[in-house]
């Protein structure tokens, strides 16, 4: 996470404006680049050939006993479609799963209750594997 974060961020420095409206901002905007390099890299392997399941990764800590095998591209398009619906679906999810915030630092970001914060992670996270489970 720490060398996936420089690097999004080293892209962000280099490429994109420097005037964020604040913190949450910044960390929407980290978040989107973290998956398109995570998704850049994978690419460059070559890990998304056709038929190939290198690319797979388990959300199982974050979900519970339930077990969902999903590769980056799937996880990024889930994060698309969430977002279409309720953006902040998506805020949650990144801010947990590739930042790795704690439920007390999302909700200082999103300015919101921890209490908040856990009940839309749990909403974000069923939406998230329901999404998950339809693409499979």
């Amino acid at each position: 996470p720490t060398v996936l974060a420089h690097e999004a961020y080293e892209r962000i420095y280099h490429a994109m404006p420097k005037n964020y409206q604040d913190r949450t901002h910044f960390l929407r905007t980290l978040g989107r680049v973290m998956r398109n390099y995570l998704i850049d890299e994978m690419r460059a392997k070559g890990a998304l050939k056709k038929g190939q399941k290198d690319s797979e990764q388990t959300i199982s800590g974050f979900v519970g006993e339930q077990d969902i095998s999903y590769d980056m591209m799937a996880f990024d398009q889930a994060l698309v479609f969430i977002s279409e619906i309720d953006p902040s679906h998506t805020e949650i999810l990144e801010l947990r799963l590739l930042f790795g915030f704690t439920f007390e630092e999302a909700a200082d970001i999103l300015k919101i209750s921890s209490r908040q914060a856990m009940r839309r992670w749990n909403q974000a996270k069923a939406m998230l594997v329901s999404v998950l489970s339809e693409q499979n």
